[in-house]
């Protein structure tokens, strides 16, 4: 503990520093810098400000700068790239600046509002935190009028109730109060309001009578009466919700505090007795840095692949009821990963009391990740919560159970039915959503899917183009196969990759391949990885054809050189070659030798004939069991292929090597006449030599004197003519 007050009081002095300077350098700028640096102090700080190299936080001390200049012309090009700027993290590092700033400039009103109003999830929470900077009447009262208006898009009317809750005024919570009152009941819409409502009153009170809307009146009938500033004094936490500096203090002293634990329990317990006993100790404090630390310890302890000790359990399960939402968060994400199914029924039991969506999202995901079918009823409630993080949380889990276990007869059709219902109900800004819920489809594979899926493939999301191409590859069949061939000029490089590796995933058929091979040509296909994906397709495809068609295939694609590059005919080869150990016993004598000769010859168009060889010695060695002429003609087949093949001549020298062990005497000779034939030809001198420097001592020893003598002139670079032993055709024999 020592450690920690010498930390804390050390963090403390470093920040109150670090506050007493930045203020003194804004005074020290507000002062100093004249008419004619403003404008390159302005130019330098919204350079920084859209830069996206620059990080959220360096961004943020900028929009803090700029505002705290005070100059209209700051202000104005601030207020316009919130209105127009495309950039997110742009926007975001704005307003977590007017949120940090105790009287935010008006002008930002309008833009926060729309924000706010516009739905995106990534914005809507930081718009709704600027907002209740203000302390603004006509705000608070367009805000209440948002919440009350039913014919408001309820996403409007849920982020008009958040933002009430850090307004802090007196008025926005007696009309949370009275809205609460109004939309009590079992609409789901309804349910949504009433539940926003409570949040924002204990954002604004502090008092816990979540959805009770008598508790509710019968407190506010005590606060009625008071001044809004007598209201105010009453408020237990206002010194940390009006001072941001200060609430970022406390929060930083948190997560200090976590850090400090999480590092006490690496050094601190001995064995395995101690261990249990410090996270026990620290799941039932009272204080919630000591929780969310014991919950992390725990985190990691799964992800190192340990289990957690059964003592800890029920401690574990007991913190989803937490007052903390940021415990009952790390709570619920922890039980996705153990899984622990004796934690069902108080998942279920706080799932109806939990009024923060994101808590109640992984809470869904928790109750997915034990793949019970018997929970799919209370998740399919949950998908038509109009709260966006809850229905998606829902979607999630149901994505979990199927992917757990297979689900049939009317829970299966249930389920596809109000995820239907649930998807045609979502707007186009939806689109996270939209995702989600195509991602389940996607794992269930029902066919009554396949009109959403074909739709979503026009979507101007690529996002969304993709999960349907993922859900089309699960359900398969031929005519999604036709459909992703007519969607390969998608204009997403990553949905056309994705569309290929989905065919492969359906179907081998040679005409589908045909397609995918015309769309590896550079001229067809412009991304190189898209290419490199759709090759990778061709060759799943071709793999599950049998080994003879590929082999075949294979070997007119030699012939359109216009088709492949060398590299993948490379990866073509050893796909083939990576097969053959295994589909090779099972061949006759003759498939053998004849499909050992044709991947000889395919090395050798591949321009790989050292490689050939091996194949090539196969074929004889399989000939050779037939006790008859065909090895020695096959050897003359083969050698005239080879001869004058590579530079070196190594190739043909190791192939007349190989089969000094392979055929008899006579044959052998035979072969050997037949080389010094070729080699008799002027032109072939230069390589006949390149190939006879390379004939082993072994195979020298069984040649005739005569050849002896003959090789030997070859290889000094001497000419030479046929030998008397026997009259040789001018061509092998075939």
């Amino acid at each position: 503990m020592l450690k920690y007050h010498k930390v804390k009081n050390s963090f403390i002095y470093i920040s109150i520093a670090a506050l007493i300077t930045f203020i003194v350098n804004i005074a020290f700028a507000q002062t100093t810098i004249s008419s004619d640096r403003q404008e390159k102090v302005i130019e330098s700080q919204l350079q920084i400000l859209t830069s996206p190299q620059s990080s959220l936080e360096t961004r943020k001390i900028s929009a803090g700068l700029l505002i705290d200049l005070n100059v209209k012309d700051a202000t104005v090009k601030l207020k316009q790239l919130l209105d127009e700027s495309p950039d997110v993290q742009c926007k975001l590092a704005i307003m977590q600046a007017i949120a940090e700033r105790n009287e935010p400039p008006a002008i930002f009103i309008d833009s926060l509002l729309k924000i706010l109003l516009n739905g995106n999830p990534d914005l809507q929470r930081s718009a709704s935190v600027a907002l209740g900077r203000y302390r603004n009447a006509k705000l608070t009262k367009t805000l209440v009028e948002i919440a009350k208006d039913s014919k408001k898009p309820i996403n409007q009317r849920l982020a008009a109730i958040e933002t009430l809750g850090y307004t802090r005024t007196k008025s926005a919570v007696e009309a949370l109060i009275n809205l609460m009152d109004k939309t009590a009941g079992a609409n789901p819409n309804n349910q949504a309001i009433t539940s926003a409502c409570a949040v924002s009153l204990y954002q604004l009170t502090r008092m816990r009578f979540g959805t009770r809307v008598d508790k509710w009146k019968k407190w506010w009938s005590t606060i009625a009466s008071k001044s809004p500033t007598q209201w105010l004094e009453t408020q237990l936490d206002l010194l940390m919700k009006e001072n941001r500096k200060l609430r970022v203090k406390l929060n930083q002293t948190e997560q200090e505090l976590i850090n400090n634990t999480i590092e006490l329990f690496r050094i601190y317990p001995q064995n395995e007795a101690d261990k249990i006993k410090f996270l026990q100790k620290r799941l039932t404090s009272n204080i919630s840095a000591d929780k969310q630390a014991a919950l992390a310890i725990l985190h990691t302890i799964l992800v190192q692949g340990q289990s957690i000790p059964k003592q800890l359990e029920l401690a574990i399960r007991n913190l989803i009821s937490d007052e903390d939402s940021n415990v009952r968060l790390a709570c619920a994400k922890l039980l996705q990963e153990t899984g622990d199914k004796k934690a069902i029924p108080v998942l279920v039991d706080q799932l109806s009391k939990e009024t923060n969506p994101l808590v109640k999202k992984n809470m869904l995901i928790a109750l997915g990740s034990m793949g019970d079918e018997k929970l799919l009823d209370k998740l399919i409630d949950q998908l038509n919560s109009p709260l966006e993080p809850v229905s998606s949380g829902a979607a999630q889990a149901i994505a979990k159970i199927f992917q757990n276990k297979k689900i049939t007869g009317k829970l299966r059709d249930k389920t596809v039915k109000a995820l239907l219902e649930r998807y045609k109900k979502l707007l186009p800004r939806n689109s996270q959503l939209k995702a989600e819920l195509l991602h389940t489809m996607a794992i269930i594979a029902d066919k009554r899917f396949i009109d959403i899926f074909t739709d979503a493939l026009q979507s101007p999301n690529a996002g969304l183009r993709l999960d349907a191409v993922r859900g089309l590859t699960s359900i398969g069949g031929e005519s999604v196969v036709e459909l992703l061939l007519n969607q390969l000029n998608d204009s997403e490089p990553g949905v056309r990759a994705k569309i290929a590796s989905g065919i492969a995933d359906i179907t081998s058929d040679p005409h589908a391949v045909e397609i995918l091979l015309s769309r590896v040509n550079p001229n067809i296909e412009k991304d190189a990885q898209v290419r490199q994906a759709t090759w990778n397709a061709v060759l799943v495809m071709v793999k599950s054809w049998p080994f003879e068609k590929q082999l075949k295939w294979a070997k007119q694609l030699t012939m359109r050189s216009d088709k492949i590059s060398e590299e993948q005919m490379l990866e073509l080869v050893e796909l083939l070659n990576s097969q053959i150990p295994d589909v090779a016993p099972n061949w006759s004598v003759k498939q053998k030798v004849d499909t050992f000769v044709a991947f000889g010859d395919l090395l050798m168009s591949a321009k790989l004939p050292d490689e050939s060889i091996k194949y090539y010695r196969q074929a004889i060695i399989s000939a050779n069991q037939v006790l008859s002429e065909k090895p020695l003609k096959l050897a003359e087949k083969i050698l005239r292929k080879l001869l004058g093949s590579s530079q070196d001549g190594t190739a043909e020298a190791e192939f007349i090597n190989d089969l000094s062990g392979i055929l008899n005497r006579k044959h052998f000779r035979k072969v050997i006449d037949d080389f010094i034939i070729w080699a008799g030809k002027k032109e072939n001198l230069k390589a006949a030599r390149n190939i006879a420097k390379h004939f082993s001592k072994q195979m020298k020893n069984i040649l005739t004197e005569h050849q002896k003598i003959v090789i030997e002139r070859i290889i000094k670079g001497l000419p030479t003519t046929a030998p008397t032993t026997r009259r040789v055709a001018t061509k092998p024999t075939s």
